[in-house]
C-alpha cells in the first residue's frame, strides 16, 4: 500500500500535498500535537498524536510509510531556535528507515544582486539570517540523501492559498465594497514569485510518482506566477469589477512593533524581496513532468477566497 506521513497537515503546504497525494491513491497518515484541532476534511486520514521535535514520536509515526512530507513551520517565525533542530529529527528518521522526505523550499537562499532568474544550480548566497537557516536546512537534507534517505525539494515563491499561514498576500490585500486596496511593500513594478499551493501540491504528487527514477537528492523549481503588484492589481480589477488602489505599506507602523514581535522582525528581514527580483526557472521541472499544473491567477485568488468576482 502507498502510504505517506504528513507532518504539518494543518498548515498550508502539508494540507494541500495530503489532498493531492490522496487523489493519486496514497493512504494518508498525519502526526499532530492536538488531534482535536483537525477539521472534518481530514476524516479519512489516519491520525497519530506526537510532536515533530520529538525523535521517538516521529520514528513511531513513520513506521509503514515510504514518504514523509515535512510541512512543519515554527510559529512566529522562530526559525533560529526550532527550524534546523526539528528538521534534523525527521532527517534522522528518514536516514534510518530509507524514507523520501518532501520539503517545501523557497527563494530566501538567493541574492538578487547575483541573479534575478534562478535555476536549481544557481549560486546560493543568502542575504538574511532566515535565508542562511533555509540554506542549512537544505544542507542537512543533502546529508540525509547521502545516508540512506531520498529528498525531494520543490522551491516556490510566496504562497497563494486559502488562509495561508505566514504569507504576504492576505496581509496586502483588502477588498472593500466599492474598491480593492493593495498595499505595496516596495516597488509596485518589481515582479515577484508567487505559488498557488494547490498547483504546487499537484506538482509534488506528479514528482512523487517518478521518485524511483530521480536522484537521491532532487531539487525542482516551481515557477508559479511572476507578477508585479501592478500586474496583480490589473488581474484583481478585471476579476472583481472594482478599481484597485495601490498604496505604500505602512512600514513606519510595523517598525514600532518590530522590537516586540519575532514575526515582524522576519517581515523586515525579507523586505529586500520587494525591492529586487528573484524569479524561478522551471525548465528542469517541465523536462521531468511535462505540463506543470497551472490555474489562472484570477481563479486562484477567487478559489482562495482572497477576492470575490463581480
Amino acid at each position: 500500500m502507498k502510504k505517506v506521513l504528513i507532518l504539518g497537515i494543518t498548515g498550508t503546504f502539508g494540507k494541500h500535498v495530503a489532498q493531492a497525494l490522496e487523489g493519486k491513491g496514497w493512504k494518508i497518515k498525519a502526526m499532530v500535537r492536538d488531534v482535536t484541532k483537525l477539521s472534518a476534511q481530514f476524516e479519512d486520514v489516519e491520525v497519530v498524536q506526537g510532536d515533530a521535535s520529538n525523535y521517538d514520536d516521529v520514528k513511531q509515526a513513520a513506521k509503514g510509510v515510504t514518504i514523509l512530507v515535512y510541512g512543519v513551520n515554527p510559529a512566529n517565525y522562530d526559525w533560529e531556535n526550532k527550524a534546523l533542530p526539528w528538521l534534523d529529527v525527521s532527517a534522522r528518521v528518514a536516514e534510518e528507515q530509507g524514507l523520501t522526505i518532501v520539503f517545501p523550499g523557497n527563494i530566501y537562499n538567493y541574492n538578487p544582486d547575483n541573479h534575478s532568474l534562478v535555476h536549481e544550480l544557481s549560486k546560493q548566497s543568502p542575504m538574511s539570517s532566515r535565508g542562511e537557516i533555509r540554506q542549512h536546512m537544505e544542507f542537512r537534507l543533502q546529508r540525509a540523501a547521502e545516508h540512506g534517505a531520498k529528498v525531494l525539494i520543490l522551491r516556490m515563491g510566496d504562497f497563494i492559498a486559502a488562509k495561508p499561514s505566514q504569507s504576504w498576500l492576505p496581509r496586502l490585500l483588502s477588498e472593500k465594497k466599492k474598491k480593492v486596496i493593495l498595499s505595496s511593500p516596495g516597488s509596485k513594478d518589481i515582479k515577484h514569485a508567487w505559488a498557488y499551493v494547490p498547483d504546487a501540491a499537484a506538482t509534488v504528487a506528479l514528482l512523487v510518482e517518478k521518485i524511483d527514477k530521480l536522484p537521491a537528492f532532487s531539487v525542482f523549481h516551481f515557477k508559479g506566477y511572476s507578477l508585479s503588484l501592478q500586474d496583480m492589481a490589473g488581474i484583481i480589477a478585471e476579476q472583481t469589477g472594482k478599481p484597485v488602489q495601490i498604496k505604500p505599506l505602512a512600514w513606519w507602523f510595523l517598525s514600532m512593533l518590530r522590537p516586540f514581535l519575532t514575526a515582524i522582525q522576519g517581515v523586515f528581514e525579507m523586505r529586500y524581496l520587494w525591492q529586487k527580483e528573484i524569479l524561478l526557472d522551471d525548465s528542469k521541472l517541465r523536462r521531468t513532468i511535462g505540463d506543470v499544473p497551472y490555474t489562472k491567477v484570477g481563479q486562484a485568488l477567487m478559489d482562495s477566497s482572497l477576492i470575490t468576482s463581480e
